[in-house]
């Protein structure tokens, strides 16, 4: 979800309190349950979230290019920029690789498994 999305989204009332004190006491036990800790992050966790945010981008890309070229959208919706949104995809990915290198080496080095 985009951060526009986001924000249209909470101001038609979409946010709750109770759920997302229920999400923050979920992703805190998911926490522990990995690392060990409850209030931190390991390196570890940094790491897989750059993975799993690496992966959902490379998916997002992946799908633009299926819907422009085998689904033949590009015709069909032609105020889609299907262009624009494949090459922002790449762009992200190109943005965060170095944060995902730099968690890598912190998580492996960290765990001695260098």
């Amino acid at each position: 979800m985009s951060r526009r999305s986001h924000d249209h989204a909470t101001a038609r009332g979409a946010h709750r309190p109770v759920k997302t004190g229920l999400a923050l006491g979920a992703e805190r036990l998911g926490r522990l349950k990995r690392n060990g800790r409850l209030t931190t992050y390991s390196p570890l966790s940094r790491f897989e979230e750059l993975e799993f945010l690496a992966m959902g981008i490379d998916g997002k890309k992946q799908l633009w290019t299926t819907l422009r070229d085998l689904a033949g959208l590009r015709e069909r919706l032609p105020d889609v920029d299907f262009d624009h949104l494949i090459d922002r995809a790449a762009r992200q990915r190109a943005d965060l690789e170095p944060f995902r290198v730099r968690a890598g080496a912190d998580a492996f080095i960290t765990r001695g498994l260098r």
